[in-house]
């Protein structure tokens, strides 16, 4: 199996951290929602495993689209980096919500992973995300990594598309929202 590892950057700046909203769980400290706009040197990236025409990007107001080719055989994913505000308020008793509205010309399998980098060590929490038209959601508990006890240098979700040959994927809106775990 080849693997070209192909990426595009784009740019994602923060539009704002928004207050709890209606749509938020319940009892949200902070959420975060990216603006993308084509441009280098930025946290949203697109890997796939094909050739660099492999996927064709575009951004539009608030929304980016990807159109996959037959090329590209195992993967495309969408990683969202978190800004460095954002990590710094990150805790071991925190619960980090991922919602994201996607248009897709076809349903496609794949998953939601959070890395969180800790010096040389990385977490990763993969969590099966049914990719449909319309909201995903995957939730990620923060008990079971270090945050908190080492400093977080990077933090970044992927969106993680399999098989997506002959697919049209609109990422129209993506949130990251967190709240504290429940006690007991």
């Amino acid at each position: 199996m080849r693997i070209f590892a192909s990426r595009q950057t784009l740019r994602a700046a923060p539009r704002r951290i928004v207050p709890a909203a209606p749509d938020l769980p319940l009892h949200t400290e902070l959420s975060w929602r990216p603006g993308i706009a084509p441009v280098d040197d930025a946290p949203v990236q697109v890997f796939h495993d094909g050739p660099t025409d492999g996927v064709t990007t575009a951004a539009e107001t608030g929304t980016l689209r990807l159109v996959v080719s037959t090329s590209v055989e195992s993967f495309a994913s969408i990683a969202v980096a978190l800004p460095a505000h954002i990590r710094g308020l990150l805790a071991a008793r925190h619960i980090l919500r991922l919602d994201a509205v996607l248009g897709l010309s076809r349903p496609l399998h794949g998953y939601a992973r959070l890395n969180l980098r800790h010096g040389p060590d990385i977490d990763a929490i993969p969590r099966a995300m049914p990719l449909r038209s319309g909201r995903c959601t995957a939730e990620f508990d923060l008990a079971t990594t270090g945050v908190g006890r080492r400093p977080l240098h990077h933090a970044w979700i992927d969106l993680i598309f399999e098989h997506p040959q002959d697919a049209e994927i609109a990422a129209r809106d993506i949130l990251v929202s967190c709240r504290p775990r429940a006690e007991c």
